[in-house]
Order: structure tokens, then sequence, then C-alpha cells
């Protein structure tokens, strides 16, 4: 198997996990007194798993000079998965991970493309062509036949 399509079966096995972490944060969510704290416990759990697969990996430790010569901006990851996770655990228990992914998968879509055509944060470029704008504009559809149900 080309490595290329290996990557895309597991993107495909990574995208398959999502819509049940947006149903069990959707659960967190309603549990907690507020959904920053259903959050907090969701990247909790995932910190502590990170922790654990460190211990059995074992790879060195980043010094702190490694980590002051990046910029800045390459450690806002995180800030933006507390969106996302966030936005999910919201949303899922009102309008169902179904409708909330098929909205959150068009919208990083449409990112995706304008950061591919201008190779923002220097991913490989490529053009938007009408091929990508009418997959974009199929899954505006996509998210429209979904809701409608």
């Amino acid at each position: 198997m080309k490595s290329s399509t290996l990557f895309i079966v597991l993107s495909l096995a990574a995208g398959l996990v999502i819509p049940l972490q947006g149903a069990l944060n959707g659960i967190l969510g309603k549990q907690m007194n507020h959904p920053l704290q259903a959050t907090f416990i969701s990247f909790l759990g995932g910190v502590f798993f990170l922790f654990i697969l460190l211990i059995i990996i074992n790879p060195d430790i980043p010094t702190w000079s490694m980590l002051k010569s990046n910029p800045w901006y390459i450690y806002t990851g995180g800030f933006l998965g507390v969106i996302f996770v966030t936005m999910a655990l919201l949303s899922v228990p009102i309008i169902g991970a179904g409708n909330f992914l098929a909205a959150a998968l068009t919208g990083q879509m449409v990112g995706a493309i304008i950061i591919d055509h201008f190779g923002i944060l220097n991913v490989p470029v490529q053009p938007i062509t009408w091929t990508r704008v009418l997959g974009v504009l199929f899954l505006f559809l996509g998210v429209y036949l979904v809701k409608r149900g």
C-alpha cells in the first residue's frame, strides 16, 4: 500500500472516533456545572493518556531552548482544540453528532482549502480549483441533507 493511501486509511479511522468523542463530550457537558469544566475534564483525560504513551515510548524530553526557539503560534493548537471540543459538547446534545460533524467537517474543508491555496504555515500549495470548490459545495449540500434527515 502506498504511504499516501495508508495515511488516507488512517485518517479515515481517526475520523471514525470523532462522532464517539462528540457524543461522550456531550454527555460530559450535561454532567458538569459549566461547559468549560467538561472541556477541562476531556483534555485531562487526553493528557493522562499521553502521559502513559510517553512513559511507554520514552522519547527525549524537549529542552527549554528547543521550546523557546519555536514561533509562539505553533503552541496554539491546544487552544484551538478547546474551541472545537467545547463547541462539540455544547452542540451535540442539541443538534446531534451527525449534524455537528457535517457542519464541522464542512468548516474544516473550507479552512483547509484556503490554507492549501495560500500555503499557510508551510503546507504544500494546492491551488483552489473548480473541483475543490465543487467538493465543498457538495459538503454544504450534505450538511443540508443530514440536517433535513
